[in-house]
């Protein structure tokens, strides 16, 4: 007969055996559903066109699962759906891809829907996943089923911790979730994972992963409840043949956020004690309340409501019967008619259903209790649906998510990207523009006509504010650009989703040019004083990066060389490609656009070319340029312009040190190097480091050496290294230039014409002929090396080629 401890041990084993049978039937049961969900879930390929309120241009990855494939539905995060033009795709399970287009971004929460043809879907049958956001439940053991990191499948175990946490923030320049809970869970997600669903044991999907903590192993889950309405939604307006889109879907604000906070917490707020025991007994298990934390400017609640109400109910309509003003405040005169309201989806369900209208909210300030009326905004009219491309930069309507990370008021034409016409004003992207050629720019539309009113080449004020500093009004002077973009405008349509685009008109014609004269400032000795009036300072803006450039505005000293024409002698840090809008500053006063007129191939010269024209007087002269070289210990006097202000040079003494090889590195990005050249190098003094560049003249004046920027590279690390370029050897070339550009201004006819038809001030003369270049790269080495210790060693040159050489 079996003891008592051998009765113990049986039943422990068989407690064991069933546990261990119960898992496998649950493992079983897990690798079933998961063969199913799997089928339903899609990588997401998503690529942004364009900068649009939070989002770069770009290339994302992220995950999806299909709602209803009949209707070809997917159902994602709004960060990657985004409100902005994308074009998108989605790659099946069986690695069969199929072309997706936005239907649904929500302007609050993180989610939002693609739709797909569904006879697109060939080889295989697509799994839908339903919705099922009631059985989300604390202790529930869930798989997360997506594209982790860029994997193909990957599958992550969790079990979820909290139904109330708060919604996470990423950072005050890009989106963020907010009057919502989320779910979290121990899962880890990472990259490439969001949109996944959150399914439990049946295959249902309880939430939608949306992000994840970096400083620990937390995953954020969004709850269904409101994807699901959504849904339900777009899929009737589908089923009734009308387009489907954000009109499809009403959302409704009262621009302001709030948090949920415990009622400790709430206490040193001024809840009353009653209201925290009344709230307990109402609502069993409730641990706080919902709180005013921030009101968006220039919404409803704006001057009605303050941070740290509280809020007790919600309604659609007056608790007292009345109707007061909107705005107005009394004390309540029942509590009976107006159940608590403590979680964010009852009163979302309140507003969403009443946009246009009004709700009547109920108070607690201080513990003094009041009803306010408030006016409920259509939360689709404060996102952005129209976008405005012009001269390389992107322009919308400030969104309300901005707006509430900003503390600004929504509808302000915000500068998504600044691109090259902002950036030459140094006008950063993020800046909200409040005025424009000293009009008021309220909404897109205002700063659109604005903008078309304006000439190519025209210099306007504009005023601007950015986030950090928004109650500084900031101005800059905007070069309007009209030529190296094309001026395009989107409007995005509320029913179909889609974004149509329309070409900008055509600028006015520029008025015609004024003769502007210039007054040099001279002083110094009198070979100071003869060079003056022929340093000018040149200016360059790339618009499109090519020939490996690596930055897009660049700014240096030039030297006239032929007045007569508008020959200006420069180096080729400061002009690196012909590609860019050239202007030339004449003593800090007068400024003139100029092309490109040459590009040497292979050594650090470049010459650009301004119409006279555009210049009154006589006071700018052409310098001379010495044919004498000059020799080591050799004086001569520095002459060069200041890089902060550059109306009167500064001068120094100097000496020739010696005469070498320019050697510049090898970038790993292939760009322009200068080789085969030769370079003076002087005693360098304070006066030539703080310049952007200068000339050596003699006692004459003439120019004996050119004062340049190198472009050079170690290590992959770019730096600007100043050698003297001699004189000499540009006489050829600044003849034939000379004779060329002279040719191509009696070819154009009256001064200050137009020969490119593109609104351009000069044409590019005919390409220089008579340049032969040596199709191979020199350096210098010594004697010893040529010739070797014994004959035949070393390079192979003989003593006797060596002994001709003179001597140095």
């Amino acid at each position: 007969m079996p003891t008592g401890q051998q009765l113990a041990l049986s039943g422990a084993a068989l407690a064991a055996l069933t546990a261990w049978t119960v898992r496998l039937r649950q493992e079983k049961g897990w690798e079933e559903t998961l063969e199913r969900v799997a089928k339903g879930v899609v990588v997401v390929r998503v690529n942004s066109v364009m900068a649009f309120d939070m989002n770069e241009r770009g290339f994302s990855l992220a995950t999806g699962f299909v709602v209803d494939k009949a209707l070809g539905i997917i159902l994602t995060n709004r960060h990657v759906v985004t409100t902005g033009p994308v074009t998108a795709d989605a790659v099946l399970h069986n690695k069969e891809e199929i072309e997706l287009t936005p239907l649904y971004a929500d302007p609050v929460h993180d989610f939002g829907f693609f739709k797909y043809d569904p006879a697109d879907v060939r080889f295989m049958e697509l799994q839908e996943i339903p919705l099922a956001p009631s059985e989300a439940r604390v202790g529930l053991e869930v798989r997360v089923v997506g594209n982790d990191a860029g994997e193909k499948i990957s599958i992550l175990s969790g079990t979820i911790a909290r139904l109330d946490r708060a919604a996470p923030n990423y950072g005050s320049h890009t989106y963020n979730d907010f009057n919502t809970f989320y779910f979290s869970c121990a899962s880890n997600t990472s990259g490439g994972s969001s949109g996944s669903p959150v399914v439990n044991a049946s295959g249902r999907a309880v939430a939608l992963n949306a992000g994840t903590s970096t400083k620990s192993a937390s995953s954020y889950y969004l709850p269904l409840q409101r994807p699901a309405r959504a849904l339900a939604l777009l899929q009737k307006a589908l089923l009734a043949g009308r387009g489907a889109g954000r009109a499809c879907v009403p959302r409704g604000t009262l621009g302001v956020v709030l948090q949920h906070r415990a009622f400790g917490e709430l206490k040193r707020l001024g809840l009353r004690r009653e209201t925290e025991a009344a709230v307990r007994g109402s609502l069993p298990g409730e641990t706080g309340m919902l709180v005013v934390d921030q009101i968006v400017p220039a919404g409803p609640a704006e001057g009605v409501l303050e941070p740290g109400d509280v809020l007790l109910a919600a309604s659609g309509s007056d608790p007292a019967g009345g109707a007061p003003l909107n705005g107005s405040s009394r004390a309540p005169s029942s509590r009976a008619s107006a159940p608590f309201c403590t979680s964010f989806l009852r009163l979302e369900e309140l507003l969403d259903e009443r946009p246009g209208e009004a709700v009547w909210l109920t108070l607690q300030r201080g513990g003094v209790e009041k009803v306010e009326r408030l006016a409920v905004l259509d939360l689709h009219a404060l996102s952005p649906a129209s976008v405005l491309e012009a001269g390389g930069c992107t322009f919308h309507s400030l969104s309300y998510q901005q707006a509430r990370n900003w503390n600004m008021p929504p509808g302000g034409v915000h500068v998504a990207f600044s691109g090259y016409m902002l950036s030459n004003a140094n006008v950063p992207s993020r800046a909200v523009i409040s005025e424009l050629n000293n009009c008021k720019t309220p909404d897109l539309d205002a700063f659109t006509s604005v903008f078309l009113s304006l000439p190519h080449g025209a210099r306007v004020p504009v005023r601007y504010r950015l986030p950090y500093s928004h109650h500084t009004e900031r101005l800059a002077v905007l070069d309007v650009e009209r030529t190296w973009f094309a001026g395009e405008r989107y409007d995005l349509d509320a029913l179909s989703s889609r974004w149509t685009c329309s070409t900008l008109p055509p600028p006015p014609p520029p008025p015609p040019p004024v003769p502007q004269r210039v007054a040099f400032a001279v002083a110094g000795p009198p070979e100071v004083r003869a060079v003056t009036p022929s340093l000018v300072r040149v200016l360059f803006d790339i618009p499109y990066q090519i020939d490996g450039v690596a930055g897009l505005k660049y700014a240096g000293m030039g030297v006239v060389v032929d007045a007569a024409v508008g020959l200006v002698l420069v180096d080729r840090n400061t002009v690196p490609v012909a590609l860019g809008a050239c202007r030339i500053e004449f003593a800090s006063t007068v400024e003139v656009p100029a092309v490109t007129a040459f590009l040497h191939p292979t050594h650090n010269i470049a010459l650009v070319r301004y119409d006279p024209a555009l210049l009154c007087g006589d006071s700018v002269r052409s310098a001379t340029l010495s044919p004498t070289p000059l020799e080591v210990g050799e004086e001569c006097m520095f002459v060069g312009l200041p890089r902060q202000d550059a109306a009167l040079p500064v001068f120094q003494q100097s000496v020739v040190r010696e005469t070498c090889v320019m050697e510049v590195g090898i970038a790993s990005v292939p760009r322009f190097r200068a080789v085969n050249e030769e370079v003076i190098r002087f005693d360098v003094g304070l006066a030539l480091e703080d310049t952007v560049g200068g000339v050596f003249v003699d006692e004459s004046g003439e120019v004996k050496a050119f004062w340049g920027a190198y472009c050079c590279c170690h290590e992959d690390e770019l730096y600007e290294q100043f050698e003297g370029v001699p004189a000499q050897p540009l006489l050829p070339i600044l003849a034939a230039c000379s004779e060329v550009a002279e040719a191509a201004r009696q070819k154009r006819g009256p001064p200050g014409g137009d020969d490119t038809g593109e609104g351009r001030p000069l044409g590019a003369p005919p390409p220089l002929s008579g340049l032969y270049l040596l199709d191979a790269e020199l350096r210098p080495v010594s004697l010893s090396v040529a010739c070797g210790s014994v004959a035949g060693s070393g390079l192979g040159l003989s003593r006797a080629w060596a002994e001709r050489l003179p001597p140095g």
